[in-house]
């Protein structure tokens, strides 16, 4: 609960100071609060929101980056930027139309396909996409990719500054491109927000004190009122574990262990017969667990996206969802792990 509960405060904070910001950015007509465009390999040249020139950011040298000017840092301090590169170090291509029923796997399913096209590996590689419906219902996916060191110099500068995210686009900005969006968390940004966290919190104390007495007595008399039948249902469940301890049979329709272990041996059966036959003769399972009415299987195959498709397409299974990156071998198979939703009630008109 403390953990939910700070995650919605970062939420709250991070809502209210980016509308803040992205208001006073409209009101002073600054579509983008910084602009950071290339100029070639000896560094970059920074513009303010006016589109006058700033100061430079020079290249990385030996791997590390230069020191970067205060008054750079101060610019770029919690802003998204835009970071525009030359046309040669921007991939831009236009995927086959993929299904609307895969939307939800289309981040992988992008990365699989950007893995053929673009000239960098993965895991030097930057990619963004944009989607839109086609007339036939499908999806047009548009991709665009570049190498992390193009950016290397700009996104150590950002992370420095505490920036809120890179926003990378080809120069000149070629149509239709999708935009290459990183956002951009640190140890500075944590700062920043724990600044706001007190700043709103004080001025949210005096209220949050006034109601707090009113609240803790009301609580406390509904705590008052609860407690005796609280306690009735304890004694209720302690004498339902004596007559199960003492192997007498139990009244109100409580499941005994052994049945409830007979329905569970039943899900997994039926689980075992779908999926050979649905699985396709170039897939092959290595791994299988049951937790929680969900099934994880991992294995090879050589079409996720079909393979995907006909599993959620069975009436047992309700969802599926990638629980560790897949990843292509050199037969041009992938290895995949994913977690499978067991409908309830699925096995209930079994034979």
């Amino acid at each position: 609960m403390p953990r939910r509960l700070s995650a919605a405060l970062n939420w709250w904070i991070d809502g209210v100071s980016g509308a803040a910001s992205a208001a006073i950015d409209r009101i002073q007509g600054r579509d983008r609060p910084l602009l950071v465009a290339s100029d070639g390999n000896d560094g970059w040249t920074v513009f303010d929101p006016d589109g006058m020139p700033a100061g430079r950011i020079g290249p990385l040298v030996d791997g590390e980056p230069q020191p970067l000017p205060e008054a750079i840092a101060k610019l770029m301090e919690g802003r998204r930027i835009d970071v525009q590169l030359a046309a040669a170090r921007f991939f831009r291509a236009d995927l086959p139309p993929v299904p609307a029923e895969s939307a939800e796997f289309l981040a992988a399913i992008v990365e699989h396909r950007v893995d053929r096209l673009a000239p960098w590996r993965r895991v030097d590689r930057l990619t963004g996409y944009v989607a839109n419906t086609a007339a036939d219902g499908q999806l047009a996916v548009t991709v665009a990719a570049t190498a992390r060191m193009f950016v290397a110099p700009v996104l150590a500068a950002a992370e420095t500054a505490s920036a809120r995210e890179l926003v990378v686009v080809a120069h000149p900005e070629q149509p239709g491109a999708a935009p290459i969006i990183l956002r951009l968390p640190s140890a500075r940004i944590r700062s920043l927000r724990l600044r706001k966290t007190v700043s709103i919190g004080l001025a949210a104390a005096v209220v949050a004190i006034l109601g707090l007495n009113g609240f803790l007595i009301a609580e406390a008399v509904s705590l008052d009122r609860e407690l005796p039948e609280l306690q009735q249902r304890i004694d209720e469940r302690m004498a339902v574990l004596r007559k199960a301890k003492g192997s007498e049979p139990v009244a109100g329709g409580d499941i005994d262990p052994i049945d409830a272990q007979k329905q569970q041996s039943a899900v997994a059966v039926v689980v075992l017969e779908v999926l050979s036959k649905v699985l396709p003769d170039d897939t092959s399972l290595t791994g299988m667990r049951f937790e929680d009415g969900h099934v994880k299987v991992s294995g090879v195959t050589h079409s996720l996206p079909r393979l995907v498709s006909l599993l959620v397409a069975t009436p047992f299974f309700s969802d599926a969802t990638f629980t560790d990156p897949s990843e292509r071998l050199e037969d041009g198979s992938d290895r995949f792990a994913l977690d499978l939703a067991i409908r309830p009630n699925s096995t209930a008109n079994l034979p």
